[in-house]
């Protein structure tokens, strides 16, 4: 669906030899936190999901799934919910289970299975 990056856009505030003064650049977001994350999703991550899936499917639920990190928002956040909820959609906000079995085999399978590759024969390229 999508991929963003945590970062806004400022004025420098020097010039230099690739950039002139006051050009916009990149810079990462000095905290994240919830308010952070219910932006994100309420503004990118809802209306990109509204965009693109398919019409005759929108009144099935849909879930969006995120770890249980303290920055991201709780399952019945009221903004997200109203934002989610819109125009008769279903979307869902759900946490993976801790240590569960289901994700922990990508760590200690799949993974381990790639950096076994990769010391067998070091790429050359990307």
């Amino acid at each position: 669906i999508g991929v963003w990056a945590f970062v806004e856009k400022k004025a420098a505030l020097k010039k230099s030899k690739n950039r002139k003064r006051g050009a916009l650049e990149l810079k990462p977001i000095p905290v994240v936190n919830k308010e952070v994350s219910r932006t994100f999703l309420i503004t990118r991550v809802i209306p990109v999901i509204k965009a693109k899936w398919p019409a005759e499917d929108h009144h099935r639920p849909i879930y969006i799934q995120q770890d249980n990190a303290k920055t991201h928002v709780s399952v019945n956040d009221k903004e997200v919910l109203e934002a989610a909820q819109a125009g008769g959609w279903d979307i869902r906000i759900v946490c993976q289970p801790p240590n569960s079995p289901d994700e922990n085999i990508l760590d200690l399978g799949y993974f381990a299975s790639i950096q076994a590759m990769f010391h067998k024969k070091m790429p050359k390229n990307i």
